[in-house]
């Protein structure tokens, strides 16, 4: 019995001394009021906070536990009183994401090192903004904010397009700097240029004169066929739907015809709404069965409707045909129509070229030719204009051509509007002026021509009628045109075809010389625009802007003999944004003169000579010399 009493009293005496000793056990209370989780002086067990008011995560003074904060070294994601880190708060009112005592701001950090996406005062980083620079929104390159050292025109944010495309090296994913020029500037302004008066392009060298100089003697000239020139303004946008499917199928029936008598397929000629196992001859034009570009399983053949009653098939074409097709091509294929609806071409007749013009002596004479804009994209002062009759002035030509644009409706200040005064103005006091002062010291004949980009003229559509006024000297004249020129058949327009027929055109096997190619479409197809439907800006689509300087071409079927080329011309002027060239192409003299400006640096311009060769048949495309020069 007193063992048993020793033992209880030892217990309980261990007990007393547990109770002062050891730390107290969970949801015990001590002298202390009572808080869940608070421990007495004893060491501190995890998330329990002694005498000071009970808060979760707090410090004391014993040593510190996982996440409490002591002033021993910080611990990540602890404030203290050292040096700040990402996404601490210090001894100021918190806020979300923000250190320093000073007014917070989004992912900013003061007085400490930067850190990616922060901004400071050290050297920004990519994707950043400081108060020097800006970083554009695409990521693409950091300009300054501040005006640059070398002034940038609004032409150079502003690339030509579709035909202006851009190289490799014009791409640059690093920041680039505020003076820098942006792809698709030039590098040298016209003031600038150290090429003018340098051959570019020469064509049979041997007519060319060593001295450049005019007859002296009264040029005449004159609509080829005045029957079918576009003389007159005439009333648009009243085209019934009606009217152009019969235009369109005249032309399909004519130009078809003209093929299989010039080939001999007239007798073996049959509908395409009759399918046959035997090898036969169809007559229609090329279309694309979708709005994309036109390849080897998009290709359809549209026949006339009169004949075929509306019938359109595919065409299966086989890897070995040689061929260059667009949209609107009037062709005879000769090949296997099958049940099924699909034609099978063996052969496929491109076109053929117009009649040859009447024989008549020509008279030897000099002549320029220039094609707009003709003045940089920074202003309108006409300077390469004013520079192009200083020329005119001293080589006195028999004869000078001008197809416009005149007063650009794709410049820079004509289409902000920043201009006070009209564009009719502009036109009179800055080109005609120039060019009645020209004509009086000379007598040079001038000839002027549209262009769908004029922006003071009152006809944008195509065919497109001449400048409404008359002046001594002058000559004005239709886009497109077929002219008389001292015995010569001179076709003449001022829309880019070339560009818009190698936008549309597929090539299979191998094209050869591209652009004598594309030349030839424009005679075998005998129209100055053969493009159906015509050519359209991708931007004008998606409704969205473009670097591209074409515009779409608003054609009136109703006029489209405007458009025909009656003759295969003896010289064939096709100015272009393309590489100017002089090339003879089926006896054809074609030239693409190039623009005399091509944004803020000078363009050429082209001289012909036509004169007679001694002891040589005369073949026309031999008499004919061109140099194609710089501004």
């Amino acid at each position: 019995m007193d063992m048993d009493a020793a033992i209880i009293g030892t217990y309980a005496s261990n007990e007393e001394d547990k109770k002062k000793l050891s730390p107290p056990t969970p949801y015990l209370l001590t002298q202390s009021p009572p808080t869940p989780y608070l421990l007495t002086q004893s060491p501190p067990t995890p998330y329990l906070l002694t005498q000071s008011p009970p808060t979760p995560y707090l410090l004391t003074q014993s040593p510190p536990t996982p996440y409490l904060l002591t002033q021993s070294p910080p611990t990540p994601y602890l404030l203290t009183q050292s040096p700040p880190t990402p996404y601490l708060l210090t001894q100021s009112p918190p806020t979300p994401y923000l250190l320093t005592q000073s007014p917070p701001t989004p992912y900013l950090l003061t007085q400490s090192p930067p850190t990616p996406y922060l901004l400071t005062q050290s050297p920004p980083t990519p994707y950043l903004l400081t108060h020097s620079t800006l970083f554009c929104a695409q990521g693409k390159r950091m300009l300054e904010e501040t005006t640059p050292t070398t002034p940038v025109s609004k032409a150079r944010h502003i690339s030509n397009g579709a035909s202006h495309v851009r190289s490799p090296s014009s791409h640059d994913s690093t920041v680039a700097s505020s003076t820098s020029l942006l792809p698709g500037t030039p590098g040298v302004k016209y003031s600038q240029r150290q090429n003018a008066g340098n051959v570019a392009c020469v064509l049979n060298e041997e007519v060319i004169p060593s001295v450049w100089r005019g007859t002296g003697v009264s040029s005449s000239i004159g609509y080829y066929n005045a029957d079918i020139a576009i003389k007159e303004p005439y009333k648009y946008m009243f085209q019934k739907a009606s009217g152009k499917a019969l235009a369109v199928v005249d032309r399909i029936s004519a130009i078809g015809a003209a093929i299989c008598h010039a080939h001999g397929l007239s007798d073996r000629q049959q509908p395409l709404s009759m399918p046959s196992e035997e090898t036969a001859v169809y007559v229609g034009r090329i279309m694309c069965d979708g709005e994309g570009q036109l390849n080897a399983k998009s290709c359809l053949l549209d026949g006339p409707t009169k004949r075929n009653r509306g019938c359109t098939v595919k065409m299966d074409l086989p890897d070995s045909i040689t061929c260059s097709l667009f949209p609107g091509q009037v062709v005879a294929v000769e090949g296997v129509n099958m049940y099924s609806g699909v034609l099978i071409p063996s052969n496929i007749y491109e076109g053929t070229l117009p009649p040859l013009p009447q024989k008549s002596n020509f008279s030897e004479f000099t002549m320029v030719m220039a094609a707009g804009p003709f003045t940089t994209s920074d202003n309108l002062e006409m300077e390469p204009l004013q520079q192009l009759m200083r020329i005119v002035v001293t080589e006195r030509p028999d004869v000078l051509i001008l197809c416009g644009p005149f007063v650009d409706l794709t410049h820079d200040l004509v289409k902000d509007g920043n201009l006070d005064v009209t564009f009719e103005d502009i036109f009179r006091d800055k080109v005609l002026s120039v060019l009645t002062e020209c004509a009086k010291q000379t007598k040079t004949s001038i000839v002027m021509l549209p262009s769908l980009k004029d922006a003071h003229h009152q006809y944008p559509v195509y065919p497109q009628p001449p400048f409404q006024f008359t002046k001594p000297g002058f000559h004005m004249a239709s886009d497109p045109s077929t002219l008389a020129i001292n015995g010569l058949c001179v076709g003449i327009t001022s829309t880019d075809v070339l560009f818009h027929l190698s936008a549309r055109t597929m090539f299979r096997g191998a094209p050869g010389d591209r652009m004598a190619t594309l030349v030839g479409h424009v005679l075998k197809q005998q129209s100055y625009y053969p493009l159906q439907p015509t050519f359209v800006r991708e931007n004008q689509l998606n409704n969205t802007e473009s670097d591209a300087d074409h515009t779409g071409v608003n054609m009136d079927l109703s006029q489209q003999q405007g458009l025909e080329l009656p003759v295969k011309p003896d010289i064939l002027f096709l100015p272009s944004d393309l590489k100017p060239f002089a090339k003879v192409v089926s006896g054809c003299v074609c030239i693409n003169p190039g623009r005399l400006t091509k944004m803020a640096v000078g363009g050429t311009y082209c001289k012909i000579a036509a004169r007679h060769r001694p002891g040589v048949q005369q073949d026309l495309s031999t008499c004919i010399g061109v140099q194609i020069v710089h501004i």
